[in-house]
Parts: structure tokens; sequence; C-alpha cells
């Protein structure tokens, strides 16, 4: 693993720390104009919360270069079909978009994942469970008393 890897996955596991584990519900079907069809997620204060100091502590790590910049989600789905035909898309939008779906479940890790170029596929670099630990800092002595 190169260096800012390494980096990143200390700073996801330092923040991951902090995180409780948490409820993720989800809640019937959406599309987007790029032939996507996904899962909308109803609980997003959670997950913002978690992407904030990602965002804020790590997005430096995550810039390849001064022309790429990291995306951050503002509005988490689980994608079911990403970038199909429109013919396909037009079929499964109409089979979706009529259909209902509720779910739920407890987030309580993160995946690092990371896309290989050629294929385009991810694989999962590492996962990071979340810990609900609070650090306790130990104020030292300024000046000791002899």
């Amino acid at each position: 693993q190169e260096e800012a890897e390494k980096n990143i996955i200390r700073g996801l596991k330092a923040i991951a720390r902090t995180i409780n584990p948490f409820k993720i519900e989800l809640k019937d079907f959406g599309s987007l104009p790029t032939h996507t069809v996904f899962i909308q997620v109803l609980s997003r204060v959670p997950l913002m919360k978690l992407i904030r100091p990602i965002r804020h502590e790590l997005q430096h790590l995550m810039k390849p270069d001064k022309l790429h910049k990291p995306n951050f989600i503002t509005d988490p789905f689980i994608p079911i079909a990403r970038k199909i035909s429109s013919i396909h898309f037009d079929e499964a939008w109409h089979q979706y978009r009529f259909n209902h779906f509720t779910g739920r479940f407890i987030a309580g890790k993160m995946n690092l994942l990371k896309q290989k170029e050629a294929s385009g596929a991810y694989k999962t670099i590492c996962e990071i469970p979340f810990e609900n630990r609070v650090d306790i800092v130990h104020q030292g002595n300024l000046f000791a008393s002899d």
C-alpha cells in the first residue's frame, strides 16, 4: 500500500473509533437520469455525521491531483443498477417505480473500497468497525513542580 492510502486508513480508523453503530432505514426506490435505479436511504443524519469528519480531516489525502477532487455523498442511496442501457433502464424503472420496499439494518462498520482502473470493479481494502470509544485526553504539566 502506498503512503497516502495508509494515512487514509489510519484517519478512517481514528474517526470510526468515535462512531456508535447506527440504524439505516431504507424505503422504496428512486432513479437518476444516468440510468440508475436505487433504494432510498431515509436515515441520512447518522451517515452525514460520519461523512462530515471524513471530509474535513481526510479530503486533502484523497486528491490524486489538482484537477480531481474527491466526491462526498450528500444524498445517500443504495444503487441496484447503474448506467444501464436505455431499454433496460425503462424496463427496470417501470418495474421498480410501482413496487414498495422497506428495510433496516445496523451499520457496525465501514468498508474502504478501491477501484481497479482496468476493470472499473471495486476491491475491499479494509473493514473498519465503529467502536463508540471516547478517547480521554490527559493534560500534562507544562511546568513540573519539584
